[in-house]
């Protein structure tokens, strides 16, 4: 006999009867129905216990790798550079961390660009700042801290598209001042 099923044979009736409210047709209120429905109700609430925890760390993941996107970094990256530099954050703090802080979240993953030997950091498309500007104008306006965070989070955008913007007009700007002089020791 199974766990669940030793289990059943100690409880009563009533005991059983009990777990099964809330069931529907004559489950909540037969025995002999009951005791099979309560036994894999369970079964069922030991699974997923278990697998709640698998889905919120796959939560956790899936924010702090949008986070890290946000700043030119992947996931992967990001994590093997926290163990590198000796960052102990686990995924949960990051997760809160790239939702609710994102000025605290880019420092860390400055630091560990700074820091780290293997961490390549790509720029960023600009889609994505683009998307992130359109979500945060559609948060709830009456989150208490959402005109706070949508301003901060709007200047730090404006701030990376002015950096982005200064970056291609000196890549622009190279070239022609090699040029003028190139042209200058010709003369």
């Amino acid at each position: 006999k199974t766990t669940t099923e030793r289990l059943l044979l100690r409880m009563n009736k009533s005991k059983i009867l009990s777990l099964a409210k809330g069931f529907r047709g004559r489950a909540k209120n037969c025995h002999r129905l009951a005791k099979t429905r309560v036994m894999k109700a369970l079964q069922y609430s030991y699974r997923d216990r278990r697998q709640r925890r698998r889905q919120v760390r796959r939560q956790w993941i899936l924010q702090t790798n949008a986070g890290a996107r946000e700043h030119g970094v992947g996931y992967g990256q990001l994590i093997s550079g926290l163990k590198q530099c000796d960052v102990q954050l686990n995924r949960k703090m990051l997760a809160e961390l790239a939702e609710f802080e994102p000025y605290s979240f880019k420092a860390i993953v400055d630091y560990v660009a700074a820091n780290a030997p293997v961490l390549r950091r790509s720029e960023p498309p600009t889609a994505i700042f683009e998307t992130s500007a359109v979500v945060l104008k559609q948060a709830p306006a009456d989150h208490p801290r959402a005109e706070r965070i949508y301003d901060q989070q709007a200047q730090s955008l404006q701030e990376l598209f002015d950096a982005a913007a200064a970056s291609e007009t000196t890549s622009d700007a190279q070239p022609q001042q090699q040029q003028q002089q190139q042209q200058q020791e010709q003369q």
